[in-house]
């Protein structure tokens, strides 16, 4: 035998009985240089983060299920929009003179690694808008009482006041 062909029988020896062992390492190595499953830290956000219409639509949704609701649309407005909190570093510096007293505050934002290189702010919060009012178009908003049963389903869903939801009866 050639020498080159003892060194494929070699190899495929080798192959053979740590088939298994090799296997491994290639699907590791594969995991690390396609990370596919992970999202940067923007796309998180942004499905995180609340979406008006889509609320309108659950909403919307939720009350048509309602016995006697019927067909049902529903329009929110709202004061002020989503706004999330980050955490900040504060670092103060303090300089004193003969003369007189000076501290500065330096802030900046936290930063976390978001995996695969990124970086993120530390989120300590999201609030969700406030509610301004709501129009609730539906067909059996001629019964006062269904009106009354809406109007108490939205207000426990929106927080908003009953006198800020307003039911109308949806045309034919």
């Amino acid at each position: 035998m050639t020498e080159a062909k003892q060194g494929i029988v070699k190899l495929t020896d080798f192959a053979g009985k740590y088939k298994y062992i090799l296997l491994v390492i290639a699907a590791g190595f594969l995991l690390l240089t396609f990370p596919g499953g992970e999202k940067s830290g923007k796309e998180e956000k942004r499905s995180e983060s609340f979406n008006l219409q889509a609320f309108e639509k659950q909403v919307e949704k939720t009350l048509s299920e309602c016995e006697g609701v019927g067909r049902c649309k529903v329009m929110l407005s709202v004061s002020s929009g989503p706004e999330s909190v980050f955490a900040k570093e504060a670092r103060e510096s303090r300089r004193e003179d003969e003369r007189a007293r000076e501290s500065d505050i330096d802030t900046k934002p936290s930063i976390i690694s978001g995996g695969s290189g990124g970086e993120m702010p530390v989120l300590i919060k999201e609030m969700y808008p406030e509610f301004q009012g709501a129009v609730v178009i539906c067909d059996g908003a001629a019964s006062a009482a269904l009106r009354g049963k809406v109007v108490e389903a939205v207000s426990v869903l929106t927080g908003l006041r009953s006198d800020r939801i307003s039911v109308i009866k949806m045309k034919e």
